[in-house]
């Protein structure tokens, strides 16, 4: 006994190859051949063949043709237009708890409760999900932001502080630096692994707990610079790292412009008179608080975790710190890497 083999899909056919393939199987039906053959000739299943034929018998060459998929003409859906366009907006310029709505963010129940208290239309998960797929809306991880973020400020530094510091470091010839700190530990945050369903992976830790801290400055143009510290941030270590940035410099007269985040550390007497000590080597300014997008460097920092998430636990503290350093000596020599955080539409500002 032959086994039947389906090789076509007729759904994933255009409306006119299907036309000819029906017409194909009336014809050879007509001949007399029977609906296994008619099957093993167009590769498609004999309760197919089945089907067209009655249909055929039934409503002529009428019957063959193709009918239109989905909802048809002149029903109606589930919103209409302007309730549709209405809802799409809200989800663009709006949070669901500026509406009295117990989520933080959009999630197909709150728009459900969305729809049914705008419009009084219950409407089942799987019709919203067809219609955030058609607005283009996909389900992301969000950004975070402090309430105390002040969106005053930070149009301010887009339009009027940055754009004098970017003049002032072209005038003075002077190398500008986005700084930042960032600190990695050999436990995983945020690993994630494919296994069978109902079988839940198992990751090997280290049972002591390692870590090691960074300070870290990129430039628009790829260069990187960083120091490796074990403890707490002081003065002195953040004044021994802003050192380095002026000595790297090969030529004497040449300037280094820092950009820093508003850390306690950065703003500490010590660092203040170090500064004021070498004034004609370096300047230092401040982005608005609670920014961090607003910083290139945060995204060297994430990129690092992301690389550290990839492997197997550091199980030493050595072994940990080494990661972070082979890491770091290889990008500073990639500044085409470097130079792609920049054009992050956060910070292509600064590019």
């Amino acid at each position: 006994m032959t086994r039947e083999i389906c090789a076509i899909d007729g759904r994933k056919l255009d409306a006119s190859a299907l036309y000819q393939l029906r017409q194909q199987a009336i014809r050879l039906r007509e001949a007399g051949r029977s609906g296994i053959e008619i099957a093993q000739i167009t590769g498609l299943s004999a309760e197919w063949v089945s089907r067209i034929w009655k249909k055929y018998q039934k409503e002529g060459l009428e019957g063959l043709k193709t009918q239109i998929r989905g909802r048809q003409p002149g029903t109606k859906p589930s919103l209409e237009t302007g309730q549709e366009e209405e809802i799409r907006r809200t989800l663009e310029v709006s949070t669901p708890d500026q509406h009295n709505l117990p989520s933080a963010l959009w999630s197909r129940d709150a728009v459900c409760m969305l729809i049914e208290d705008r419009f009084g239309i219950t409407m089942p998960l799987r019709t919203i999900s067809l219609y955030l797929q058609r607005w283009n809306f996909t389900y992301q991880r969000p950004l975070k932001r402090s309430y105390a973020r002040q969106p005053e400020a930070v149009q301010k530094w887009l339009n009027e502080e940055y754009p004098r510091i970017a003049q002032e470091a072209n005038k003075e010839k002077a190398v500008l630096y986005w700084c930042d700190e960032t600190g990695v530990r050999n436990e995983s945050q945020g690993m994630r692994g494919f296994s069978p369903m109902g079988h839940t992976p198992v990751l090997s830790v280290e049972p002591k707990r390692y870590g090691i801290n960074m300070i870290s400055a990129v430039t628009n143009l790829g260069e990187v610079r960083f120091m490796l510290y074990k403890d707490t941030l002081t003065g002195s270590l953040f004044t021994q790292f802003l050192s380095r940035l002026v000595s790297s410099r090969k030529e004497e007269d040449s300037k280094v412009y820092v950009i820093l985040d508003n850390l306690r550390v950065h703003h500490s007497k010590k660092v203040k008179c170090w500064e004021k000590a070498h004034e004609k080597q370096i300047r230092v300014y401040y982005q608005p608080p609670y920014s961090p997008e607003l910083n290139p460097d945060e995204y060297l920092n994430n990129h690092l975790k992301q690389e550290l998430r990839k492997k197997v636990h550091a199980r030493t503290q050595y072994e940990l710190q080494s990661r972070v350093r082979r890491f770091m000596m290889k990008l500073s020599h990639r500044a085409h890497v470097v130079k792609a955080y920049f054009e992050h539409h956060s910070i292509s500002y600064a590019a």
